[in-house]
Parts: structure tokens; C-alpha cells; sequence
């Protein structure tokens, strides 16, 4: 869970158009998991630590959720276009792929997760 100077800076570059008090209720009421594969931040952190999950990018990418828009062409404007998502869901759909074919594909990253959680 982010704390609330990260959570103001995140709104600020992300420019979303919300009152930060909105922004932030809207925030707090979601559930703190990747929308396409589920995985939580205390799983990549376990997989990361055991080294089950890698990056080039972890200094700067990877351990937190990120904000995903569910329409790529839509602005963060909208607090409905806005979901948490994993670096590895996120970077991989891009703006290609639409919020509903990513769904799809989470659930391939889901499968993958899961085996490496549970054979530890």
C-alpha cells in the first residue's frame, strides 16, 4: 500500500483530474492486486526475495503495483479507466492489446505465478 506522499506525487504525474480526496477514497477502496493476473505486491516481494522473479528494472520498476488505464487512448482523468497492474502485465499490454484481451492473458500469468508460489 502506497503511503500519501507517494499517492500525491502519483496523482500529480499522472495528472488525474479527481480531487486528490476522491482519488485517494477511490484508491483505498480497491483491492491492492494486479487486475489482469492477481498477483498481490507481498507475492512479487516473496518471489522477488527468493528469486523466483526477475527485472533489469527493479530500482525503479517491478516491487509495486502500478496504474494501468484500462483504455490506453483514454487520459488517467477517469477513475473508472484506472486499474492497479504488475510491471510484467502492465509492460506487456501496452497500448496494444484491450483491457478485456489483457484479461485473458493475466490468466496465463496467473498460472505462472501460482506454480512458483506454490513450489516454494
Amino acid at each position: 500500500m502506497l503511503d500519501e506522499k507517494r499517492l500525491i506525487a502519483i496523482w500529480r504525474s499522472k495528472k488525474i483530474e479527481a480531487p486528490y480526496e476522491e482519488f485517494k477514497k477511490w484508491y483505498d477502496s480497491i483491492e491492492k492486486k494486479c487486475c489482469y493476473c492477481g498477483i498481490t505486491e507481498d507475492e512479487i516481494k516473496f518471489l522477488l526475495d527468493k528469486q523466483l522473479l526477475f527485472t533489469k528494472r527493479i530500482d525503479t520498476r517491478g516491487r509495486r503495483l502500478e496504474f494501468d488505464r484500462k483504455q490506453s487512448e483514454l487520459p488517467y482523468n477517469d477513475l473508472s479507466n484506472i486499474v492497479l497492474s504488475c510491471y510484467w502485465c502492465n509492460n506487456a499490454k501496452t497500448d496494444t492489446f484491450s483491457h478485456d484481451e489483457f484479461l485473458e492473458v493475466g490468466k496465463s500469468f496467473s498460472a505462472i505465478w501460482k506454480k512458483r508460489l506454490e513450489n516454494q
